[in-house]
């Protein structure tokens, strides 16, 4: 037996707001939010983190635009377009605490968070599955963690900073796509004075993945159109070879 989840608009305004909390940024702001904070409560409902990408993965599916943070708007038009389309055995719907995935601060809250935990889930399959998904997840990563606290402004540069790009990369690959070199590849940028500004640019974040489709530097050619940091990237690993 199953049924369709129930997401009525009341009880979505209730749970958006119990994770939302009392906060003086969502007081001053003209449409509430969940920002860094709320999404670890967020992620910790469902049964996730923020040292994984769920959260990264909830934001694209939704397309959030707010650096770092899920509009409410986002959050309902999301969560009726998930509802919609999502039935729950029996089985999952009656779930004890104990045994449930998530943690539900009320049992109505339940089925909601149960649907959410699903599609999230059923996105790291999709973007493991397909290149062309995890190519357009991985350039909206970018994106979305252009904030005061994850970018870095110098002599008019902007971009995101190494300290972030390298949590993010540890965090994508292998995970979603096999990166051989990428513990050569995290020192080359944590230890070479390339970067003095301290970020990495758009374009160097999405050449990387590119970048992680070469796997024999013998036959790497500096002619071709990839940013200056990779031909230094490949002499580098040669010199160690």
């Amino acid at each position: 037996m199953s049924w369709r989840v129930s997401c009525k608009t009341a009880l979505l305004d209730e749970l958006f707001t119990y994770i939302a909390g009392k906060t003086e940024e969502n007081t001053l702001q003209k449409e509430c939010v969940l920002a860094l904070p709320q999404l670890e409560t967020l992620a910790k409902m469902l049964g996730f983190s923020l040292d994984d990408m769920s959260m990264y993965r909830l934001a694209w599916s939704w397309s959030c635009e707010a650096p770092l943070c899920i509009r409410k708007s986002e959050f309902v038009n999301g969560m009726n377009a998930i509802c919609s389309g999502v039935k729950l055995s029996a089985t999952a719907t009656s779930s004890t605490c104990s045994a449930s995935p998530v943690k539900s601060p009320k049992k109505e809250f339940e089925p909601i968070l149960l649907a959410l935990r699903n599609h999230v889930e059923t996105l790291d399959g999709a973007l493991r599955g397909d290149v062309t998904k995890f190519r357009h997840f991985y350039r909206f990563i970018y994106k979305w963690v252009q904030s005061p606290l994850t970018m870095e402004r110098n002599m008019g540069q902007v971009g995101m900073s190494i300290e972030t790009a390298v949590e993010l990369w540890r965090m994508l690959f292998p995970h979603y796509r096999e990166f051989k070199r990428l513990d050569d590849w995290i020192t080359f940028c944590t230890s070479k004075k390339l970067f003095p500004h301290g970020i990495i640019s758009r374009d160097l974040w999405e050449q990387l993945l590119e970048f992680t489709f070469v796997t024999d530097y013998s036959k790497y050619d500096v002619s071709d159109a990839w940013p200056s940091a990779m031909d230094d990237f490949v002499e580098y690993v040669k010199s160690k070879e």
